[in-house]
């Protein structure tokens, strides 16, 4: 497609220009997308994904883009995948030159609880010397409660770092505070029992707020040898208040790779709750700075899609209008996982819309992109879609699936019309796989770039195929995998070995392939039950995971295969609850879903093409309290995708060799 030099006016404001070439929209910064009023419907919005905005916030506000986008909005973009310093890499920024109430909002949503739970960070055995924004946390977290008074939530403490030298640290901290506020005679009154009675403050006495800059050394020397993990269990406020709770001054003194090691190494996609954070949160890191083709996964125009000319714009909205009923259209929306985005038809008595003219491509000459205003078409996937109905927007994705075009106030009068982007918000659910909603964010008619005219060259993927979630995805058709809603559970059969459903087409690869291969699985420690205790799968054991005599450290065992020829349709990374690190694989010509959890390491990537025999994953023992039942691979087989859905007995299908059908150890040894 040909670049024009003058294609969109200079930015901002090019709400207003005319576009002559699509492939610049990603050029845009974020931070000049056009300032959009605050609804009702944009508040509703945010709630439906529990993102709501904060309270001084009110309907009528003109508000910058960066308040509404939430990381959810860029996630297949690649946001949620990279590091803080990996952003600081991007917008330029020296990281080590940020104090932690530069970047406040991120931080903000931030509690010792998520940070020990995000993988990577490994702070739970740290001690607490070691994590000096955290240890801040925590003295404020003592001082707030002898200043509430409620020092007797403060006893397991006592218990963890000894009764006596604690209380005379306390004692210290507390007479610290009240110098110079009390006489000497009243200090001596409250202190008569070793620990102050609040209770007996003179009225009209008010304690100073922020923790006192000189800690006693005796308590910094207790405190820097007790870990994160400890210091979280005797301390439940501590291990929920965000790291923000200490005063602004205080957090300016903590650079953000010195407060937390580690924190700027790892993807913020590994903290809880990230996704819906907002970019303005990312504060003096200048998120706002980038735009779309600039992102960790750059938005480009996709290779392998058509092109052709906004040849004209018809259909006048109105009853009786001729194209209401165009059959050909471009135009969307995307409805599973498997990003495949779908044509749709008109809804209602009219169907404004522009024709295409591509004279060489007879099989789209004439087609139409539909006006996205009034028209709401089959839209999102998952859990996040209900609150829409799973309906959105209808447009096409030349730049992939993580942004919609969408051409509004077609006017057929003066051969133009609007042109919008839309965003979906997406999440990875464990044991799911990733959900969205329809593409509606931040408004349900997207969010205005400029205008096209008559002319005007337009880039478009044709309905049935495949839009990659990033240029990186090269373009290319996947097998149709079912959603869940489409498929029906397996009835329970007889337990016997019977062949694969009638779908596996080559009879020679029927079979499935031991997914620990090479005659070194050793037999099935844990069977298949649907009631208590109930185990949706089979467990099994490798030579190799043997002869490391089930050791209770996260040990790699043999490698894991795929089954027979699939898809790559999940993966997860520790913390995935029970699973540990689990891999789910697609096989179109089985008709059937395995997920095979408890790895040690996983070897590919969502959406990846695999081969029958081909390594997935290493043998392991991760997961909650896993450890303890040794290395194996926990395997199920299921008729539906995503956690609990359509499990049957493995053993019910056949095994090419070595056979999984071993005779069982004496007892169920693995439980997970």
């Amino acid at each position: 497609m040909p670049a024009y030099a003058n294609s969109i006016a200079p930015f901002p404001g090019m709400t207003g220009s005319v576009i002559d070439d699509l492939a610049r929209i990603p050029e845009i910064p974020i931070k000049d997308f056009p300032k959009v009023t605050l609804t009702e419907d944009i508040q509703q919005q945010l709630a439906a994904i529990g993102s709501p905005l904060p309270s001084d916030f009110k309907v009528g506000d003109i508000l910058n883009p960066q308040d509404l986008f939430r990381v959810g909005n860029f996630e297949m973009l690649g946001l949620s995948d990279v590091s803080l310093s990996g952003i600081a890499n991007l917008t330029n920024v020296d990281l080590s030159q940020l104090g932690i109430n530069q970047v406040s909002g991120f931080f903000s949503n931030l509690t010792p609880e998520k940070l020990l739970n995000a993988q990577g960070l490994n702070l739970g055995d740290m001690k607490l010397a070691e994590v000096p924004l955290l240890k801040e946390l925590a003295l404020q977290s003592i001082y707030e409660k002898i200043k509430d008074g409620k020092l007797s939530e403060l006893t397991d403490l006592k218990n963890l770092l000894g009764a006596d030298r604690i209380s005379g640290s306390l004692q210290e901290i507390t007479s610290g505070i009240f110098q110079g506020i009390l006489g000497r005679d009243q200090v001596g009154q409250l202190f008569a029992g070793g620990l102050p009675d609040l209770s007996q403050l003179p009225e009209g006495i008010e304690l100073p707020q922020g923790l006192p800059l000189e800690v006693p050394p005796e308590l910094g020397q207790l405190f820097g040898n007790a870990t994160v993990q400890q210091i979280s269990d005797v301390l439940p406020d501590f291990a929920k208040t965000a790291v923000t709770g200490i005063s602004p001054e205080r957090l300016g003194l903590f650079s953000i790779p010195e407060s937390i090691p580690g924190i700027d190494k790892i993807e913020i996609g590994q903290i809880a709750d990230i996704d819906n954070l907002s970019l303005s949160s990312f504060g003096d890191l200048n998120v706002a700075n980038l735009s779309l083709s600039q992102m960790p996964s750059p938005m480009r125009l996709l290779p392998g899609i058509r092109t052709g000319v906004a040849d004209i714009s018809l259909g006048t909205p109105g009853a009786g209008d001729r194209e209401q009923q165009r059959v050909r259209i471009v135009s969307g929306g995307i409805t599973s996982r498997n990003m495949v985005q779908n044509g749709a038809r008109c809804e209602g008595n009219s169907c404004p819309h522009f024709e295409i003219a591509t004279p060489g491509d007879p099989e789209f000459h004439g087609a139409a992109w539909m006006d996205a205003k009034g028209q709401r078409v089959p839209d999102g996937f998952g859990i996040l879609c209900k609150p829409w109905s799973c309906k959105g927007p209808p447009g096409n994705h030349p730049f992939g699936s993580a942004a919609r075009v969408l051409l509004t106030n077609i006017n057929q009068s003066t051969g133009t019309a609007d042109v919008s982007l839309s965003f979906a918000f997406c999440r990875r659910i464990p044991f799911v796989g990733r959900s969205c909603t329809p593409w509606v964010f931040p408004t349900s008619s997207g969010i205005p770039i400029g205008k096209i005219r008559e002319k005007t060259l337009l880039a478009f993927v044709p309905p049935g195929q495949y839009v990659a979630g990033d240029v990186s995805d090269g373009f290319i058709p996947l097998p149709d995998i079912p959603e869940p809603e489409q498929i029906a559970l397996a009835p329970q059969s007889p337990k016997k070995p019977v062949s694969p459903p009638a779908r596996c087409v080559d009879q020679g690869t029927c079979p499935l392939l031991n997914p620990l291969p090479d005659q070194s699985a050793i037999g099935i420690y844990s069977r298949f039950r649907r009631r208590r205790p109930r185990h949706n799968g089979i467990d099994h054991q490798s030579k190799n995971a043997a002869a490391a005599g089930n050791a209770n450290k996260p040990t790699a065992g043999a490698v894991v295969v795929a089954p027979d020829d699939g898809i790559v349709r999940e993966v997860c990374e520790m913390p995935c609850g029970g699973y540990g690190n689990y891999v789910e694989l697609a096989l179109p010509k089985q008709g059937v879903w395995t997920v095979h959890a408890h790895l040690y390491q996983i070897k590919v990537r969502p959406n990846q093409k695999v081969k029958r025999g081909e390594v997935i994953g290493i043998e392991g023992g991760t997961g909650r309290q896993m450890l303890s039942y040794g290395i194996h691979e926990h395997l199920e087989i299921k008729t539906a995708p995503g956690m609990n859905r359509g499990q049957v007995d493995p053993e019910r299908y056949r095994w090419a060799s070595p056979n999984l059908h071993n005779p069982p150890k004496p007892q169920d040894l693995f439980g997970g």
